[in-house]
């Protein structure tokens, strides 16, 4: 599968850092840490609507990549609100499945149409940019 993304996950001391580091010299890369609570911190845990972080949200190229989210999310045990399915938050589609991961972090997983045809355009102007 062809993906316009590669998620880094490994623990510490793996060579993590260079290997984005080596990533960032050809591709547009955010890093993206997220920490397991320190134990005084444990039995709080993440609430969607305080302050600062509402949910990460993942886009795909298919519906059927979201379908396996899905399934994945399920067999680690995630809690599913809400999807597979389709939302009214766009005119082309909007297919996404909702849930929580194991410290109450909310995580979406969507395809939307608009969003991978803008992608293209944006990838095809940058494109012709780089000729130039």
């Amino acid at each position: 599968m062809y993906a316009h993304y590669a998620a880094i996950v490994q623990s510490s001391g793996m060579g993590k850092s260079r290997t984005v580091d080596e990533l960032a010299k050809d591709h547009f890369v955010i890093p993206l840490n997220l920490w397991e609570a320190k134990p005084e911190f444990a039995k709080h845990r993440f609430e969607v609507y305080e302050v600062g972080l509402h949910h990460i949200a993942f886009y795909t190229d298919t519906r059927e990549q979201v379908d396996r989210a899905c399934e994945l999310a399920k067999r680690l045990g995630a809690k599913v609100l809400d999807g597979p399915g389709e939302f009214p938050y766009d005119p082309e589609g909007w297919y996404a499945v909702y849930f929580l991961g194991p410290d109450g972090l909310k995580f979406e997983v969507v395809h939307q149409p608009s969003a991978v045809k803008r992608y293209a355009e944006m990838m095809r102007i940058a494109e012709q940019l780089m000729k130039h």
